[in-house]
Parts: C-alpha cells; sequence; structure tokens
C-alpha cells in the first residue's frame, strides 16, 4: 500500500480544530491495532445481520486489518489526548477504512454509513 492520504475531511477538521497534540495517535501502534481489530469484527458482525453488503463487509473487514497490521499507522495524524468522546479518532479510523475498502471493494465505502454503521460515533 502506498502512503498516499487515505483519511478525509473530518480527520482535516479535527487536526485544524484540536492541533496535531504533541502525542498523535500514531505514536500510539497499539491503539490503531485495537480501531482495527474492533472495526474489523464491527464489519463481520454488520455483514452477517444485513446491514452492509457482503462485499462491503468483506472489504471494510480486510482494511481494518491492514490496520491492525500497522499497514497504516501514519494516517492517524489526530491528537491523542482530546476533550470529549473520542469522535475525532473514530471518525480518523472509519475514515482510513473507508478509503481502503473502497480501492478494495471497487466500489464507494463509505466512512459513517458502512465503517461505522451500527456503532457510536464514539
Amino acid at each position: 500500500m502506498s502512503a498516499q492520504q487515505l483519511y478525509g475531511k473530518q480527520t482535516e477538521l479535527g487536526v485544524e480544530n484540536f492541533g496535531p497534540g504533541r502525542r498523535r495517535v500514531a505514536d500510539v501502534p497499539q491503539l490503531v491495532k485495537n480501531y482495527g481489530h474492533v472495526k474489523e469484527a464491527a464489519a463481520r458482525a454488520n455483514g452477517k445481520l444485513g446491514v452492509i453488503t457482503q462485499v462491503q463487509a468483506s472489504a471494510i473487514a480486510q482494511a481494518s486489518r491492514e490496520v491492525a497490521d500497522g499497514q497504516h499507522t501514519e494516517q492517524f495524524p489526530t491528537a491523542l489526548v482530546l476533550g470529549g468522546g473520542g469522535t475525532t479518532t473514530n471518525m480518523n479510523a472509519n475514515e482510513i477504512i473507508a478509503a481502503r475498502a473502497s480501492q478494495i471493494a471497487g466500489a464507494p465505502v463509505h466512512p459513517n454509513d458502512h465503517v461505522n454503521a451500527s456503532q457510536s460515533t464514539n
């Protein structure tokens, strides 16, 4: 996977509004890994329940495994510590996974509608 930017506007706004912080999410690879595991499990469950298509579920699961394997850690520029419930970090993960899943599936995968399906934003 190339080093192209996978995150989107919500991540950019998070960095702009909250600053990159002294420590970024990317500085804690275990946190990134855990986001990948959670998003993969959610994709599999949502696929089984018919909330998203099997193509979407498979692509999201593969992209999430890549995140868990550390392939996209540099794509997490958001500050590690923010006020609030983690919305910025969750959207950062959703955008990365959606962009990569779209490449895998060859069809659009939406960060909220598909990757974050049946989950709280946080």
